[in-house]
């Protein structure tokens, strides 16, 4: 008499958990990797538009608005102060929001040398602006843009 099978065996079930197991695993590995680059990719997007917004309020300011920096050489240079940023790209003065901290460096070639440090700009000057965006946590630069400002436009 011919016996019919029913079921799965018992090593059946154990292959399958495994596989089962297995596949799970690397589904969630894969899904946790995912989470952290596209956060890590928010931290970015926000870092950029930080940037460009603080490079257009330069161009705003214009040529003979930004601040004069100290003379090194035939190139003046002026550091701004850390401005600082909440996760969401909102300026912030509080000490416990911080998560970006901005930089604007305004680089002068082709100024005319004063007394000193001192210089002044003349038309043959340009204005390089470069602002820096950094993770407050590990100083991390996140992002760098820039532009050149000369007399009568941009």
């Amino acid at each position: 008499m011919k016996r019919s099978r029913r079921g799965f065996s018992l090593v059946e079930l154990l292959v399958a958990s495994v596989v089962a197991t297995i596949g799970i695993a690397g589904m969630a590995t894969a899904w946790m990797f995912n989470l952290r680059t596209i956060g890590q990719q928010r931290l970015i997007s926000v870092a950029g538009q930080i940037a460009r917004t603080e490079v257009e309020n330069a161009k705003a300011l214009g040529f003979a608005n930004l601040p004069l920096g100290t003379l090194s050489g035939s190139t003046g240079t002026h550091t701004s102060s850390l401005e600082y940023y909440t996760i969401d790209g909102v300026k912030t003065t509080s000490t416990t929001n911080r998560y970006y901290s901005v930089q604007r460096v305004t680089t002068d070639t082709n100024v005319t040398a004063g007394s000193g440090t001192a210089y002044t700009l003349n038309d043959a000057s340009r204005r390089a602006v470069v602002v820096t965006v950094r993770l407050v946590s590990d100083n991390s630069i996140l992002s760098q843009m820039g532009t050149i400002v000369v007399r009568g436009g941009v």
